[in-house]
């Protein structure tokens, strides 16, 4: 889970002191008045240039795209069993599948009056495997970010005073592991419905300052494999004030006070509330994140705090978290709150190496919602090394993430992702593009005997190759090979997939 910003936690007293130096996102605005402030986010009411239909004040853009592919895949070692019998992962079966996939995306916007506007933005896909080697999947998925449905109204109270009210709406399927993370190897299934629906608005006090308030409810409903993360349901209610100040040209200064609630429906997991403090600082140049260093170096920090307070109002694990935190070692039900505190920090430091060279280092540690924890402090160092000439981009990352529940009946655990992506021209119709990336689970802390991935070590590779030509203008065709490994100690985990694939698709704008 990645925040824009870090924190540091309290309980009664100052637990723990440090200075913590958070990535604030970019915040790219008009050079015009207030240059560099969040007010300048907010967009103009304005005909849009993605517009290829027009009706009145009513502008769209339509696009749809279909595939139809032959897919081979086939496995071994003594983890297939496992994987196929308990339905982990994404592929059901061995053998070949004919796989198609129907995408629409559009993208509408109306000019409601002079200072409102309405923008809804959809992407809806359907992925069929007529011979089950997988499960098929319907989707609805935000065009530009790829993870929400979208539908905002913008308008403007007066010249100097911004606004949005917004609804996200996502419906998807994802595969993840026993901690919340993505594995489409041997991850459970989670299909789901989220909703946010919420306003912010954003108040220009003057050339060089601006203030802003974010309130939104999200909820999270669990539509298929229940039985494994119904624990899943909940409703969060988030509120979030900022102020920001321009302090030197380039330089922004800003503090902002977070609030969130969680409400889960299951009776015998802990509600939880967390209090987020920060004071950041930033660039304000258009399409620079950081603070400049040098002509090519920027750098961006924070410094803040935290407090995550649980609410123990069931049976079951809610007693365990108050044993493990000091709490009465009740049976039954109890009554108590109890606090999480936990000092947070992240660094960004952005350089453009050459012409065609840039990296970035990245440092955060903080507090936040766990997956089947109330929370977990974690740790991430991160790096990435773009090279892209003419065509040719290679990416080359890893980050390693350690993660420590605070309470006691939860594994604390290391994560280390490290991989390479590539393309590279062969012809002036032909790009060869491919990957690897290595992923590595390490338990620290075993508490869980009961999900086999959180008592072993294991580590997964990906190796994938593949190239494409246009056929014609809306005509590709695509052949790719995937290479798949997961080892462990425990025989049940050592698995490998081959899949080779072969994909003709066609794509229109209306």
């Amino acid at each position: 889970m990645h925040r824009s910003f870090c924190t540091v936690t309290f309980s009664g007293l100052l637990r723990r002191l440090a200075v913590c130096f958070p990535v604030v996102g970019l915040l790219a605005g008009s050079l015009a008045f207030g240059q560099g402030l969040t007010y300048d986010n907010q967009r103009e009411v304005a005909v849009p240039d993605y517009a290829t239909i027009r009706i009145g004040g009513f502008y769209s853009s339509w696009a749809i795209s279909a595939s139809t592919s032959y897919r081979y895949t086939t496995s071994s070692g003594s983890g297939t069993s496992f994987v196929f019998d308990n339905e982990i992962g994404e592929v059901r079966s061995d053998g070949s599948d004919f796989p198609l996939v129907v995408t629409l995306d559009t993208r509408n916007y109306a000019i409601i009056t002079r200072n409102m506007d309405l923008d809804v933005s959809v992407r809806a896909a359907y992925r069929y495997y007529p011979l089950e080697t997988q499960e098929d999947t319907f989707t609805i998925t935000l065009p530009i970010e790829g993870m929400v449905g979208n539908l905002s109204t913008g308008y403007r109270l007066t010249r100097y005073v911004n606004g949005n009210i917004y609804d996200r709406f996502l419906w998807a399927t994802d595969f993840v592991d026993t901690r919340g993370q993505q594995d489409s190897i041997g991850g459970r299934r989670f299909e789901r419905i989220e909703n946010v629906v919420g306003t912010d608005l954003t108040w220009l006090m003057g050339p060089d300052r601006n203030l802003g308030i974010d309130l939104s409810r999200r909820d999270v409903i669990v539509t298929d494999n229940d039985e494994v993360f119904e624990d899943q349901d909940r409703v969060e209610y988030r509120e979030r004030i900022f102020y920001e100040q321009r302090v030197w040209e380039g330089i922004v200064l800003g503090a902002q006070a977070g609030f969130t609630q969680r409400d889960y429906e299951l009776t015998n997991r802990n509600d939880t509330s967390q209090q987020d403090y920060s004071v950041y600082i930033r660039g304000s140049e258009q399409g620079i994140a950081g603070v400049r260093l040098t002509d090519a170096s920027s750098f961006t920090a924070s410094v803040g705090a935290s407090v995550g307070k649980r609410r123990s109002s069931g049976s079951g694990r809610s007693t365990i978290d108050d044993t493990a935190i000091g709490g009465p070692a009740t049976s039954g039900r109890t009554f108590s709150d109890s606090e999480s505190s936990s000092l947070t920090a992240v660094a960004e430091l952005m350089t453009q190496l050459s012409k065609i060279a840039a990296h970035r280092i990245t440092y955060e540690t903080g507090l936040r919602g766990g997956f089947d924890t109330d929370f977990e402090e974690y740790d991430l160092y991160a790096y990435e090394l773009n090279l892209d000439r003419e065509g040719q981009g290679i990416d080359i990352y890893s980050r390693i993430e350690s993660v420590e529940p605070t309470t006691n009946d939860q594994n604390a655990y290391d994560a280390w992702v490290s991989g390479i992506r590539a393309d590279y021209p062969l012809f002036g119709f032909l790009v060869l593009d491919g990957g690897w990336e290595y992923v590595v689970r390490e338990n620290k802390r075993i508490v869980d005997s009961v999900n086999i991935e959180n008592n072993e070590d294991y580590s997964t590779q990906r190796l994938r190759i593949g190239t494409g030509v246009q056929i014609m203008k809306d005509v590709a065709f695509r052949v790719n090979a995937e290479r798949s490994e997961r080892t462990s100690n425990d025989d049940r985990l050592d698995f490998t997939r081959d899949t080779y694939q072969a994909t003709l698709s066609w794509s229109r704008k209306l």
